[in-house]
């Protein structure tokens, strides 16, 4: 088996190549107009829970059936963490979602990622979808108000496997650390999380029978976003390790 790893918006995606080029598109296409609906409704990073049930409630209108979901934020950061990387957090959102072998593949997609020029089209945006800036206010002890800059970073990351069975992961969360050009490698200090850091998964399989009366519709809607949010890391494919 072979993959491609591709920038999803937000989303870090290896797709099997032995997926049809048509499926392989249907594919990327939903999992972009599932997550650009999402931000519509709930933009700057507000809100992360009800983003979510929109970008999953969007994804089964397009064909995607649910097999198991879930949201494992109880289960992240373990006792003692101090600090954390964004692959640390997408490892501990699949649980036990992932076979071996997928979680060597999501690694490398992500380590691919993070190898990146920083001036190069894929890193920025994937930067521009993940990072969203939020200016808070504080008040002193003289009783002024000073602004302070959070950041919110929401990272989905997964595998689109030869059969249509599709496995994601989700992290998100809002930090008063500066980030990182290179923020997939950068160690996030857990005393400067606001609110915790929530992770999910999702497994589903994509059904192109019950998307198809929708494609036409939602290739429009995309139009050249499908193009410009949508970028191949590299021509090589990624060898499923044996």
């Amino acid at each position: 088996m072979a993959y491609s790893v591709l920038i999803n918006s937000g989303s870090v995606l290896l797709l099997s190549t032995s997926l049809s080029a048509a499926v392989g598109q249907d594919a990327l296409d939903t999992i972009l107009f599932a997550q650009l609906a999402a931000e519509e409704d709930f933009p700057g990073g507000r809100n992360h829970a009800q983003w979510t049930d929109v970008f999953v409630d969007t994804l089964v209108a397009c064909g995607w059936k649910f097999h198991n979901q879930g949201r494992t934020s109880g289960m992240f950061p373990v006792a003692g963490v101090t600090v954390f990387s964004i692959q640390d957090a997408v490892h501990a959102a699949f649980q036990s979602s992932l076979s071996a072998e997928q979680i060597v593949l999501t690694a490398s997609a992500l380590r691919r990622v993070a190898q990146l020029p920083e001036t190069s089209v894929a890193a920025g945006v994937f930067r521009g979808q993940s990072i969203m800036t939020v200016e808070t206010e504080s008040a002193s002890t003289a009783g002024h108000y000073a602004g302070n800059r959070h950041h919110r970073v929401r990272v989905l990351a997964g595998v689109v496997e030869a059969d249509g069975f599709l496995t994601l992961a989700s992290v998100f969360f809002e930090t008063g650390q500066p980030i990182d050009r290179q923020f997939i490698r950068q160690d996030f200090a857990l005393s400067r999380v606001v609110g915790g850091v929530s992770t999910s998964f999702l497994h589903s399989r994509f059904s192109v029978d019950e998307y198809k009366a929708f494609r036409e519709d939602t290739v429009l809607w995309l139009g050249s976003q499908r193009q410009a949010l949508c970028i191949k890391v590299s021509e090589h494919a990624v060898q499923s390790p044996r």
